[in-house]
């Protein structure tokens, strides 16, 4: 009969553990991140590759990165490049590198 009472009294409290768990367990698990990687993923972030020239005709290769349509960062993926005073960049660079 003892065995019977103790084995009732743990299925009670574990129940109960249970239940309290469930309640806190956003607190202690992924689901906290997985919101904050929503609020992340509704940024828009584009990566591309453009020359940057000087009026001198050097031009150097940068990877950039927008982020909500402004500049976040720009990083240097080529050496300097030197054209002849030939040269004519054809490209139109009107308004901003992020849209």
């Amino acid at each position: 009969m003892r065995k019977i009472v103790l084995i009732v009294l743990l299925a009670v409290v574990a129940f109960v553990l249970g239940l309290l768990f469930r309640e806190v367990s956003p607190f202690f698990t992924g689901s906290v991140i997985a919101n904050a990687d929503l609020e992340i993923n509704e940024k828009k972030v584009e990566t591309f590759t453009t020359a940057v020239c000087s009026n001198d005709q050097e031009c150097v290769d940068v990877l950039v990165t927008c982020l909500n349509g402004s500049v976040s960062k720009m990083e240097l993926v080529s050496n300097l490049t030197k054209f002849s005073d030939l040269w004519e960049d054809k490209r139109e660079l009107e308004g901003s590198l992020c849209y």
